[in-house]
């Protein structure tokens, strides 16, 4: 058992995830790499990881910058890089940038494998090929679903749903439902108590003129449109709840 585990050839992992939600959690990516690990003879040294983080450029990802400046010291103590899949190392809107960072390693003797990929990263032709197709298809993955967000929020923003952010004073956030019965958060106007119409006069004050700050007051409590931080403005009157 001893020569077994020395002759195991020494390898790190990384991995990566946009966000929480995401199906291809950490946790899912390392057992499929250790189990990709131990049919193939590799010994998992650590874990290089970013979570939580977008791969369309490598600005936030510390994770892989760190296997990167490893790789490029002068005797990494690996000599195979084990990844999930080709959108884990990166969705890149340029797919040169990806094969950028794969060729440095190369460079500097190490490997990177594709452990759920139906093709071997050896070098061929066909390998080759399959690996720019894949690289093309997770950028343009990003690229499609931005647009598809986008124009969600535009929509849902237009039928007067909140987007995100803190509320405006003297508004709250309530629970509301939109087409199949999704659960979303409104913007709505409310009336607010003395207490907090107090404070609300007292914080505009010194940004306000008094004619200006007791007619912002009188809007918020006749339902009216109010400004809602410095630059937006959210209608009362357009908003479910």
């Amino acid at each position: 058992m001893e020569h077994e585990q020395r002759a195991l050839a020494p390898a790190v992992q990384y991995v990566r995830m946009s966000t929480e939600r995401q199906d291809l959690s950490v946790a899912f990516q390392k057992a499929a790499i250790g189990l990709y690990a131990e049919e193939r003879g590799y010994k998992i040294l650590r874990t290089y990881a970013d979570e939580g983080v977008s791969g369309l450029s490598i600005d936030r990802r510390e994770g892989l910058k760190r296997l990167l400046a490893e790789v490029l010291s002068d005797q990494p103590d690996f000599s195979t890089i084990l990844v999930y899949d080709i959108s884990r190392w990166g969705r890149f809107q340029n797919p040169d940038q990806a094969a950028h960072y794969e060729y440095l390693c190369a460079e500097a003797g190490v490997t990177v494998k594709y452990c759920a990929e139906p093709f071997e990263n050896d070098g061929s032709m066909s390998a080759t090929l399959l690996k720019s197709v894949k690289r093309v298809m997770a950028a343009e993955y990003s690229r499609e679903l931005s647009i598809k967000i986008a124009q969600a929020k535009g929509q849902l923003g237009a039928a007067g749903f909140w987007q995100g952010g803190p509320p405006g004073y003297a508004y709250q956030l309530l629970t509301a439902r939109f087409g199949g019965g999704r659960r979303l958060y409104a913007l709505a106007g409310y009336r607010p108590t003395k207490v907090q119409e107090s404070k609300f006069k007292r914080s505009w004050d010194e940004t306000l003129t008094s004619v200006e700050a007791e007619d912002l007051r009188l809007r918020v409590l006749a339902g009216d449109d109010v400004p809602i931080g410095w630059f937006t403005r959210a209608p009362a009157r357009a908003i479910e709840t």
